[in-house]
């Protein structure tokens, strides 16, 4: 990180508690997560880290991979890259860091969605008609 002199712009955070996660969302200007399918067909199942940043009005940027594809709206509450073209994310990150309206319109509709879709009430709802179609 320092032969790029990121040190003062990027964080690694790794495992991160609980108690600490609403710092570093709040901190954070952009959410980035490209999972990619491994080899062995392993995927993010869903990735519910984007709606959570969402939650914390962050716009998100994933990998075009497994369940990834259902946590963000690309375009509305994120964008979608291609998880393995470090091109491509790398012009998604500076697409948002360069233009922080679109940024900002990205996390508030994300949030709008986490509020409106992801809801106990629409969720119970949700699993309610599942299981009468059992």
């Amino acid at each position: 990180m320092k032969k790029l002199h990121l040190q003062d712009n990027v964080v690694f955070t790794g495992y991160v508690t609980e108690d600490k996660k609403a710092f570093y969302y709040n901190a954070a200007e952009i959410f980035i997560m490209p999972s990619r399918e491994l080899e062995n067909g392993d995927v993010e199942g869903f990735g519910i880290v984007f709606l959570e940043a969402n939650a914390y009005r962050k716009p998100v940027i994933g990998g075009k991979s497994g369940g990834v594809v259902d946590a963000i709206v690309d375009g509305k509450t994120g964008l979608l890259v291609n998880p393995t073209d470090a091109k491509e994310i790398a012009f998604a990150i500076i697409r948002l860091l360069g233009n922080k309206d679109y940024a900002t319109q990205l996390g508030v509709q994300g949030r709008k969605r986490v509020e409106r879709d992801f809801n106990w009430e629409v969720i119970v709802s949700r699993m309610r008609i599942e299981l009468e179609k059992l």
